[in-house]
């Protein structure tokens, strides 16, 4: 009995305390967590869904220097003892303004009473701090009836066999108006649809009226779009049925988007997100592997997910301005590599490690303009450009390039094709990638709405890392696009005779819509197809060769507002595009002849990325002997352009 008068004593102070919400700072792993809600009505057996409101107010570093941040919800039977412990720890730092936040709780038999606590444990006072409250526990009780004047409504995607499957899911009202269901991930901050936090919670209560409703799985699945009236008490259950059209154009290539974050940033409005959550969404929108770019915020021991029909992976993004921003693909320890700043290691010595460890290196966002190319590479206080993707390329590493992929308002998609078909041109072989950059707790854009498809020979990520080095990719925001020269594919090499013909096939396919495929040889456009407003296109195109050189495809499609055009800010594509990797022909004895212009462009290039070097290592206590082998490098790479320019038609 005294232990039940205590617990109403208690529930009754916490109730009071977490009206108007509780404040929660760092402190010692001594002081004991605070206390800010407790209840005994739920149903042991059955999901329960604790919602409350959150606002995180601190500083980029602090979230990291935390032992625990987040919540402890205890369990106790009658007796008060306890009967089962749930935490969840964050990593955000800073939320817009007060946001949502939830768990879903697995409530252990014989529990009777639970309680919930939050703390930030660091021994030392750390620049950030919780708000909580407005707590509520909600049963998930399939056979609950729908409140007064309300009608329910359970959404369930699933494949052809009936078996249920993550996906992209959208409610609009009778006015189009999306309707954002609760203790759900939104795409587009709403507008473009939203992913259930959890496959047990896809039961919701909705006022009365007709509603559209929509599934969607990647690029490949149908996407299936239905009409429910609901009436007041209705309880409807919605089976959207995700099919995967036979003869798509990918074969047994697999979807993956190799540059995902998650409280990279402030401005969070899913404070309680996890690594979880952010696979969940990932196989909601059809990708078979995801590289996570942040490892300070998952364990050791997580950081490698390989199960069947799913990859994961979580290695830091190398994030250096003065070289370019980094994606490593694959699972693997970085060697030990002496580290002074922004000046080294350059890129090509990551190159060199990946590949060693089984890895490969994806240049993420380039981030270029040509109004503002010399600026960019000289001044080293502007960030985010690949200053060094040419030079890697000059000293012989080979690496994928986000053709797609969140560039900033003044990137230049049209310069980054045109450059990249450059550097195909002077012989370099780099692979075209696609990636988003997202930050999944932003709830902007969802993984993979850019990606890369790989030609691994199986779904681990040693043979995706080795596809992304071969140039076994396709880069897509939508349309799903297969090139095949000889009866060869992107990454292969065809060897031919001089004045031999080879036969070119492309196949492409979106549903949302195709406009027209060109087949590209050493720059020039030399085959294109319109659909007419079709959904696919077929076509075959025999090329003769007169020298080495290479063979890709691109692409167009209109644009749809489930698809990502321009992600998180301007500056990409304004539709549907989709890019492969080259097929590589070798004519013995007639090398690809540069164009002069084109090599004495990579020259300035590395003249202009020297000056932007020197400015730094100026104020800087580089090693003179680092110094002097930067600058070696950057000579030898000016030395490829300036023989490439020697050798020009």
């Amino acid at each position: 009995m005294r232990t039940s008068v205590l617990w109403l004593l208690l529930c009754a102070s916490i109730a009071a305390a977490s009206t108007d919400g509780v404040f929660i700072t760092s402190a010692p792993s001594s002081t004991p967590p605070t206390q800010v809600y407790a209840t005994r009505s739920f149903v042991p057996g059955k999901p329960h869904l604790l919602s409350w409101r959150m606002r995180v107010e601190g500083e980029k570093s602090w979230r990291f220097r935390a032992r625990f941040a987040g919540i402890t919800v205890s369990f106790y039977d009658d007796a008060g003892t306890i009967t089962g412990v749930q935490t969840r720890h964050t990593h955000c730092y800073r939320t817009l303004a007060e946001q949502p936040a939830w768990i879903l709780l697995d409530i252990p038999p014989r529990s009777a009473r639970l309680l919930v606590a939050f703390s930030i444990v660091s021994e030392d006072p750390l620049p950030g701090r919780f708000w909580v409250g407005g707590f509520k526990l909600t049963s998930y009780d399939p056979a609950s009836r729908p409140p007064a004047g309300m009608a329910a409504l359970a959404l369930i995607p699933c494949l052809e066999d009936g078996a249920p499957t993550p996906a992209r899911l959208s409610v609009q009202d009778g006015s189009g108006k999306p309707v954002l269901l609760p203790y759900s991930f939104s795409v587009g901050h709403g507008q473009f649809g939203f992913h259930l936090s959890s496959p047990r919670v896809n039961r919701f209560f909705l006022p009365p009226g007709t509603y559209a409703v929509s599934a969607m799985k990647g690029f490949e699945y149908q996407p299936v779009r239905k009409t429910v009236a609901l009436s007041a008490g209705d309880d409807a259950t919605l089976r959207l049925v995700l099919e995967r059209p036979k003869g798509l154009p990918v074969g047994d290539w697999r979807p993956g988007d190799h540059h995902v974050h998650l409280f990279r940033h402030g401005g969070s409005i899913y404070p309680f997100m996890n690594l979880e959550d952010v696979y969940a969404m990932a196989q909601g929108e059809g990708l078979a592997f995801v590289g996570f770019m942040g490892e300070d915020q998952v364990p050791a021991a997580e950081r490698l997910r390989e199960r069947p029909g799913f990859l994961g992976w979580v290695r830091p993004e190398l994030t250096r301005d003065l070289w370019g921003h980094l994606c490593p693909i694959g699972f693997f320890e970085w060697p030990r590599i002496e580290r002074h700043n922004e000046l080294w290691p350059m890129s090509v010595d990551w190159m060199d490690a990946a590949q060693k460890a089984g890895g490969a290196i994806a240049f993420a966002h380039p981030g270029l303009n040509e109004d503002i190319l010399a600026k960019v590479l000289t001044d080293p206080r502007t960030g985010h450009a690949a200053r060094e993707l040419p030079i890697a390329a000059a000293l012989g590493r080979r690496f994928a390039i986000d053709i797609l992929t969140e560039e900033g308002s003044e990137a230049d998609f049209a310069m980054k094709l045109r450059d990249y078909f450059r550097l195909l041109n002077l012989g370099f072989r780099l692979g075209a990638s696609g990636s988003t950059d997202i930050h999944a707790d932003q709830g902007r854009q969802p993984p993979g709405s850019m990606r890369t498809y790989v030609n691994a020979y199986s779904l681990t990520w040693r043979a995706v890392a080795q596809a992304y080095r071969e140039g076994r990719t396709f880069a897509t925001n939508g349309p799903l696009l297969a090139l095949s020269v000889g009866g060869d594919q992107p990454g292969d090499v065809v060897k031919l005779s001089p004045g031999a013909s080879v036969d070119c096939g492309v196949q492409a396919f979106s549903h949302w819509g195709i406009s027209q495929v060109t087949l590209w040889h050493n720059g020039e456009a030399v085959k294109q197809w319109v659909a007419g407003g079709g959904s696919a296109i077929r076509g075959n195109h025999t090329l003769k060769i007169s020298s080495s050189g290479w063979i890709l495809a691109t692409v167009k499609g209109p644009a749809s507002k489930e698809l990502a055009a321009q992600p998180e800010r301007p500056g990409i594509a304004g539709g549907q595009f989709a890019i492969t990797s080259p097929v590589y022909v070798e004519v013995p004895g007639v090398p690809l002849r540069p164009d002069r212009s084109e090599a004495e462009y990579f020259a300035k290039w590395v003249d202009d990325t020297r000056t932007g070097f020197e400015a730094v290592a100026k104020d800087s206590p580089l090693p003179v002997q680092i110094h002097q082998q930067v600058l070696a490098r950057l000579a030898r790479a000016r030395a490829v352009f300036d023989q490439k320019a020697r050798q020009s038609r």
